[in-house]
């Protein structure tokens, strides 16, 4: 009995930490459009992940750095490969707190990009990084 609780016990282990490392931060790095334009990139793996699981639907995003002198935010969101958005718009700011994305109709399996815009006007591109992820 004891041989086989164990075993059951370990089975459940297994299966939490397989769905934990689907939930797991993807780091991203992009340089952010002029004009405070949005910018997404369709062939940058590190700038796209799949939806994981049905049942949740939100996204995340963490910013960890924007090499802009007079900006410590971005807009973020989930869009498709045609550019329709797929999840509401939240403000990042940099070193902040992880923001909640709130996903629209994004279906299991497929890829969604991290479309992105400087809250700062400038005339040239910028370098930003963070984590993100839909789960």
């Amino acid at each position: 009995m004891k041989k086989k609780i164990a075993i059951i016990m370990m089975s459940a282990l297994v299966m939490t930490a397989s769905i934990a490392a689907k939930a797991e931060a993807k780091s991203f790095g992009m340089s952010l459009a002029p004009s405070n334009s949005w910018r997404y990139l369709t062939n940058a793996e590190d700038c796209r992940d799949t939806k994981d699981n049905e049942g949740i639907n939100y996204g995340y995003i963490k910013l960890n750095k924007i090499k802009d002198a007079n900006s410590y935010y971005v807009v973020a969101k989930a869009v498709n490969s045609d550019g329709q958005n797929r999840s509401s718009e939240v403000v990042a700011k940099q070193y902040g707190e992880q923001q909640k994305m709130k996903e629209y109709s994004m279906y299991t399996g497929h890829y969604y990009y991290l479309d992105l815009k400087n809250t700062n006007y400038t005339s040239n591109y910028v370098w930003t990084s963070g984590q993100f992820g839909w789960y």
